[in-house]
């Protein structure tokens, strides 16, 4: 009789928690539904006629103060991601490195390391060096955990488990691969 007493108090001391755990997940769901839903209502015929677009011969480009934005918070992450995965210290190491090499110390595809390094090279973090790629000296004094000019602040890297399996696939799978082939997914009207 005390064993049953024991799971009475049990049940009875999980049930909320259990319960709350539902409901937040029930709630997460709606949430994502509505976020999707307000999403695609934007993109039909109505929203773009509102809005005037089908009668301009031309859309103005985005506000430069978005397009820096998204461009410093993509080159910020790619910096800290190399940072990270150590590959501005192999660059420290072995100036002239290739492209192959940094791949390979990453695991990532050639392709997806070109893109990055391109970043990087915009950012002044990485030069070419012969056939390869080397640290620039600001990158050494800025970005190294070691140096006493480093600056912090870049954030961390945040990489999905599903852009990690594409970096080192190298393969883009899902609804892009689909659209390539013309299998894109419609939206439900």
């Amino acid at each position: 009789m005390t064993g049953l007493r024991v799971l009475s108090y049990v049940v009875t001391a999980l049930a909320p928690l259990i319960l709350y755990l539902i409901a937040s997940r029930v709630a997460g769901w709606r949430r994502a539904h509505r976020l999707l839903a307000s999403f695609w209502a934007g993109q039909g015929r109505i929203a773009l006629e509102g809005l005037g677009v089908l009668e301009r011969r031309d859309i103005p480009r985005p506000l430069r103060l978005l397009e820096d934005r998204w461009a410093n918070e993509t080159a910020l992450t790619v910096v800290s991601t190399a940072r990270e995965h150590g590959v501005l210290q192999f660059l420290a190491e072995r100036p002239g490195a290739t492209l192959e090499e940094v791949a390979q110390l990453v695991g990532f595809s050639t392709r997806h390391v070109s893109a990055g390094i391109e970043v990087l090279r915009a950012a002044d973090v990485v030069d070419r060096c012969g056939a390869g790629y080397a640290l620039t000296d600001a990158a050494r004094f800025y970005l190294f955990h070691d140096s006493p000019f480093r600056m912090d602040g870049l954030p961390p890297p945040v990489v999905s488990r599903r852009m990690l399996r594409i970096l080192r696939s190298g393969a883009v799978p899902g609804s892009v691969a689909r659209w390539a082939t013309g299998r894109s997914h419609q939206p439900k009207s």
